[in-house]
């Protein structure tokens, strides 16, 4: 504004100029400061404001003017994904920038977008995020997200499991021991990743299951067992599977069986096995550790012939409680080439028995025929014994006749009288009380019975071939040990002594029986003579079914050797004969010597065969039972051999003293 005085006017002017200049540095401070500024965002093209007013994207370029109604400016960077970053300038704090500033913001990110890249094996499988995740491409897209830049990155769960095997490191670190077959959960941070965004899991894995060749060298008929199942026969290869739960834990194992019947094994990939005696399968344990340089593993088993199988003798003896059924295992020779007495006489099967149920009892021959008797069980559908019978054999022939139908008794122990007409024998007829009975020969009448219910239990009957005086033994149920009694005209009427299983001479004159020594643990064969004391002729473990022989000399008997089989490492019987008189007289031999068991041997009357029972043929893959009777020729000469005639100082009850 100019103001014009005309008196002095050139003051006038002056003073004017110097009042507008005044006034216009007071507006400039009064009415606010202005600067030019440039937004630059990192990322860039965020949405630029100021005070609330969108200016446009980064990077942006503007005149900002602060006054006193605007003494701030706030400038704020947005993005979508980002945290918004802002910065505020005062009126003072501008008026100390230059007239252009720049104004630099960073956006902390709240999304990372990543990769996974798996180096796995094939067919391992992947789940992100429980999620089966497609690994076809190589790499797995990953996002990360938060809520602030001062909050935590989100995490990723992956989870890889390669079928049958456990991981073992993760990029060269190995993991803790213990890890299993469910897959390993690994946790993905933004944090691992690189500047790419990019993280790289290298993950090794080792088996839970490893398959291995073995290579089987047996027998051709040599059936192989893995693991309780049939695999082949025979020599060849097959594949078996090791596994364990986790990699702390060790490698399982498989049983192998090589079963060869008839045989046991004797060496394992050429190393000694303990000496068998059973028919027995080589039983082992495969490892791991067993594999070679190859990875596989060898398995030689070798075998030899069993010479021994286990059969069941089923036997009849009296107890506290009447009769009793008792099994027991003993020892069938398989070679036949080892018994000696083929060398010394024929043996042969009279029998052909289909069943193992054949119960060794004395045996009894026919003073005429030669024909033999014996007990045989009859059984019900379960294979329990309920009832015994009497049986005829022709001599050397296998046909058989039925002497009595017990229904549910229990006939055994047959003793034929001198003449060949009466058979006595022990049953049960009157329940629950063994008493010695007879009848009249093969007719099977006139049954009677001898012996009374008085309390003692009378078994192996015996017949005087000249006075008919029957010598049984006599078990007391209190308990006592058995005793020889003898009975004349079916009347007990002299009590001999202690002892089991007599037998007469052919002669009459002389008793046979056994006893038991009990301070040496051992039986003894005992004869006696009507007018003499008792005299022990030898003794042995255990003795079964002693016999006179017809020459009146010798004693058969049944009895094991005194030292325990070295094969079977157990007591074996065999039958033996002893000379009680004669130019032989105290001499033992062996009649039969295998491992079999041979007991209860029985002359024919005129001494030209032995009778006994035998499993001798149980191993030998016949079509019959374990047990049967077979029939020997007299294996040697001896003096005195022809069977005696009966003396006139044959023993009758009426006689003993």
């Amino acid at each position: 504004m100019w103001m014009h005085n005309r008196d002095n006017g050139t003051q006038q002017a002056g003073a004017s100029w110097w009042c507008a200049g005044l006034l216009g540095a007071a507006l400039l401070v009064g009415c606010g400061t202005q600067r030019t500024v440039t937004v630059r965002t990192i990322p860039t093209g965020a949405d630029v404001w100021v005070n609330g007013s969108n200016k446009g994207q980064s990077p942006w370029d503007g005149t900002l003017r602060w006054t006193d109604e605007k003494p701030s400016m706030t400038i704020s960077a947005v993005m979508i994904g980002y945290e918004t970053a802002r910065r505020t300038y005062t009126q003072r704090e501008a008026t100390q920038k230059s007239s252009a500033f720049d104004v630099d913001l960073t956006l902390p990110p709240l999304h990372h977008n990543a990769r996974l890249q798996l180096n796995l094996p094939d067919g391992a499988q992947v789940w992100l995020d429980d999620q089966p995740a497609e690994t076809g491409s190589g790499h797995i897209p990953l996002h990360f997200t938060r809520r602030s830049s001062s909050g935590k990155w989100s995490t990723h769960s992956v989870k890889v499991r390669y079928q049958d095997h456990c991981p073992k490191a993760i990029n060269g670190n190995p993991l803790a021991k213990g890890q299993d077959a469910r897959g390993h959960v690994a946790t993905l941070k933004q944090s691992q990743c690189d500047a790419s965004g990019l993280i790289v899991l290298n993950i090794e894995f080792e088996p839970l299951v490893w398959e291995v060749p073995v290579h089987l060298n047996v027998p051709t008929d040599a059936a192989v067992w893995l693991r309780g199942k049939e695999v082949r026969t025979g020599p060849g290869t097959e594949k078996i599977s090791f596994s364990r739960s986790n990699n702390a834990e060790p490698w399982g194992t498989c049983q192998v069986q090589v079963r060869y019947p008839k045989h046991f094994p004797t060496k394992v990939d050429g190393h000694p096995l303990e000496p068998g005696r059973d028919e027995a399968p080589y039983v082992g344990t495969l490892a791991m550790d067993d594999r070679n340089g190859q990875g596989e593993i060898a398995l030689q088993v070798a075998f030899d012939r069993v010479r021994v199988v286990r059969t069941v003798l089923t036997e009849v003896v009296l107890g506290n409680d009447g009769l009793e059924v008792r099994e027991r295992s003993v020892f069938a020779d398989t070679m036949p080439d080892a018994e000696t007495e083929q060398s010394m006489g024929k043996v042969s099967p009279i029998t052909n028995f289909r069943g193992d149920d054949f119960v060794v009892t004395r045996l009894s021959t026919d003073p005429i025929s030669g024909d033999v008797i014996a007990a045989i069980p009859q059984c019900d559908s379960d294979g329990h014994i309920n009832a015994m019978q009497l049986r005829q054999w022709s001599a050397g022939q296998m046909t058989e006749e039925e002497l009595t139908n017990p229904m549910a008794n229990h006939d055994m122990h047959p003793a034929y009288t001198g003449d060949g007409k009466t058979i006595y024998f022990t049953s049960d007829r009157e329940v629950g009380h063994f008493n010695i009975w007879s009848i009249e020969g093969a007719q099977a009448y006139g049954m009677a019975t001898h012996t009374a219910n008085d309390g003692y239990q009378d078994i192996e009957p015996s017949t005087n071939p000249v006075t008919n005086a029957v010598a049984f033994t006599s078990v007391d149920m209190a308990g006592e040990a058995p005793r020889i009694k003898i009975m004349q005209q079916g009347v007990p009427t002299f009590v001999l002594g202690p002892g089991r299983s007599p037998d007469w001479s052919p002669d009459g004159t002389t008793l046979l029986w056994v006893d038991r020594d009990r301070q040496k643990n051992r039986d003894k064969l005992m004869t006696w003579k009507r007018g003499s004391r008792p005299v022990k002729h030898t003794d042995a473990k255990r003795i079964e079914g002693v016999r006179w022989h017809p020459d009146g000399q010798h004693i058969i008997y049944a009895a094991p050797q005194d030292a325990v089989d070295p094969i079977t490492h157990e007591d074996n019987f065999d039958v033996w004969v002893f000379a009680v008189d004669g130019a032989n007289r105290g001499e033992k031999r062996q009649l039969t010597a295998n491992r079999s068991y041979d007991t209860y041997p029985v002359p024919t009357f005129d001494g030209n065969y032995l009778y006994f029972i035998s499993n001798r043929e149980a191993g030998r893959g016949l079509d019959s039972g374990d047990w049967q009777i077979y029939r020997m020729a007299w294996p040697f000469e001896w003096a005195g051999r022809q069977p005696i005639e009966p003396g006139s100082t044959a023993i009758g009850a009426v006689d003993v003293e």
